[in-house]
């Protein structure tokens, strides 16, 4: 997870890189991140905006994985 303060008027972001070795398309993968208590969006850079939930500090999100992807959240 690459984390980035915020600064001045941009708000505080998360990288998340992805990557699959298994060789095959991963439908339904579960990503979560923790300690992540507000977020504002959550976007894949293959997939585009994605729906996620928040749960006691835990960033949740579900979303399929073929090659390689970036999940990109704004706090």
């Amino acid at each position: 997870c690459i984390d980035t303060p915020a600064k001045g008027d941009v708000p505080a972001k998360l990288a998340v890189p992805l990557i699959n070795w298994t060789g095959a398309e991963i439908t339904s993968l579960t990503v979560t991140v923790r300690g992540v208590d507000k977020v504002s969006k959550v976007r894949s850079v293959e997939r585009g905006e994605l729906k996620y939930t928040l749960t006691k500090g835990n960033l949740v999100i579900q979303m399929p994985l073929n090659v390689a992807d970036m999940l990109l959240i704004d706090k």
